[in-house]
């Protein structure tokens, strides 16, 4: 008897090949969204956690959050220790209620945390742009605490016992200082005119409010909640100013 050697036909290996790219097709985009969600979940965990930080800041500080560690001089370093109303900058004033090192700890350190680090300063899908400092994903809500502010409209320092409202009050969100078109501008806060560019998670931005929850909006809610921040009657969802609760 002839022995025949047994082998793929060319037509079932181009069906195998076939059936492979279908696959392919079909898992590649599945595998991609559920990597997106995992990372808008992540961020949002990190959002919740700066507002449970926040809360318990409050507790132990008679009810003030911190404030935003920005002033009049631009003093965005990351050993900012300056007081302002008894209160340190929030990256040097929340992490230990996160059991982390405070950010002039770990700049002293030369560690400070990076982008695709797992930490809870980074947002997952932030992308560097050159401007900001990579720890810099996230802030709080400007308008709680603005130690340069000259106008009636903005707070100093924010009281929790004065937000009626803790439901429409954003406390923290996503920074733009990681997304294109952020105009060179490195804030340690989170200023409701340029989060049109922190729309990481497939468009939209995550925001949490005083309640402790975290939504998502898309640039244009954003944009449209702000523009009403000085008028305390534009039925808004969001209360950027706790001013106009």
């Amino acid at each position: 008897m002839l022995n025949r050697k047994v082998g793929f036909t060319l037509i079932e290996l181009l069906t195998v090949i076939a059936i492979i790219a279908i696959l392919a097709a079909i898992l590649i985009p599945v595998i991609g969204n559920v990597r997106r969600q995992a990372q808008q979940a992540s961020c949002a965990s990190n959002l919740r956690q700066w507002a449970a930080a926040n809360l318990l800041y409050a507790s132990d500080h008679s009810g003030f959050i911190p404030w935003d560690g920005w002033d009049s001089n631009s003093n965005s370093s990351p050993d900012n220790l300056t007081v302002h109303r008894g209160t340190l900058p929030w990256f040097n004033s929340l992490p230990p209620y996160l059991d982390s090192p405070p950010i002039h700890e770990l700049s002293a350190k030369n560690a400070l945390p990076k982008l695709r680090e797992n930490s809870v300063f980074i947002c997952p899908s932030a992308v560097r742009d050159g401007v900001a400092p990579d720890w810099l994903c996230y802030g709080p809500n400007y308008l709680l605490s603005y130690a340069g502010a000259s106008s009636p409209l903005r707070v100093s320092i924010t009281n929790v016992e004065g937000i009626t409202e803790p439901s429409r009050v954003p406390l923290f969100a996503e920074t733009s200082n990681h997304a294109s078109g952020s105009e060179n501008l490195i804030a340690l806060n989170a200023n409701p005119r340029y989060l049109s560019q922190a729309n990481r998670h497939d468009g939209k931005g995550l925001v949490s409010f005083f309640d402790g929850h975290v939504e998502s909006f898309t640039a244009p809610e954003l944009i449209l909640q702000y523009r009403a921040w000085d008028n305390p009657n534009f039925p808004e969802r969001v209360r950027w100013n706790p001013l106009h609760q």
